[in-house]
């Protein structure tokens, strides 16, 4: 005669598992709403791009030159080093900047 399965329960009902992730969504949803005003708040806007490896390692490089915490403080430092240049007056005349 042979063994009978063993019936074992899951931990968590697929309903339960549903509410869970629901309210995890909503949780991180409220996170990023908070980040994103507090962001704004201080002049900042999240933005991603898309650019090639050796810029990414030029960029890495001139964070560790300057000592930068990370990579969205070195890309700022380079963009405001940029505008701050004389080449770009017209365009920082037409942004009001």
């Amino acid at each position: 005669m042979s063994a009978s399965p063993t019936f074992e329960l899951e931990p968590e009902s697929p309903a339960d598992r549903q509410a869970r992730k629901e309210a995890q969504r909503r949780a991180a949803a409220k996170t990023n709403r908070k980040r994103r005003e507090r962001e704004a708040q201080q002049g900042l806007k999240v933005v991603t791009f898309t650019i090639p490896t050796n810029a990414i390692a030029a960029i890495d490089a001139f964070q560790d030159r300057m000592g930068l915490p990370n990579r969205s403080v070195a890309v700022g430092q380079l963009l405001k080093e940029r505008f701050a240049a004389d080449d770009f007056a017209e365009i920082r005349q037409e942004l009001g900047l």
